[in-house]
């Protein structure tokens, strides 16, 4: 006998810590929708993962899992964006540094 559970059992399973999963997926599409809007790139797939994690985090605020997943996308993401990163404390000095740079 296997320790892993069949597919209903591991869907069954994580129902009852996220919820029904075509509600949970729903909700997630919804958060995607609002992201995409043409062909998926790397960095939007990472803030796809980031949407999940925020439709997971709202379900169960008290799983830590969901915020250090949420924290390594974030950290994928800049790696992704790379040189491009306009790192600024401020709107004024993001748009002040964005503007010099495409100059």
């Amino acid at each position: 006998m296997s320790d892993q559970p069949s597919d209903e059992e591991f869907i069954d399973e994580r129902s009852r810590v996220y919820g029904e999963p075509v509600n949970c997926w729903s909700r997630v599409a919804q958060v995607w929708s609002g992201i995409l809007d043409h062909e998926v790139t790397a960095a939007e797939a990472v803030l796809c993962m980031v949407g999940l994690k925020a439709v997971r985090t709202a379900i169960t605020p008290d799983y830590a899992d969901n915020y250090t997943d949420i924290g390594g996308y974030a950290d994928i993401y800049r790696r992704i964006i790379g040189d491009d990163m306009v790192w600024a404390s401020t709107v004024e000095e993001y748009l002040l540094k964005r503007k010099r740079t495409r100059q």
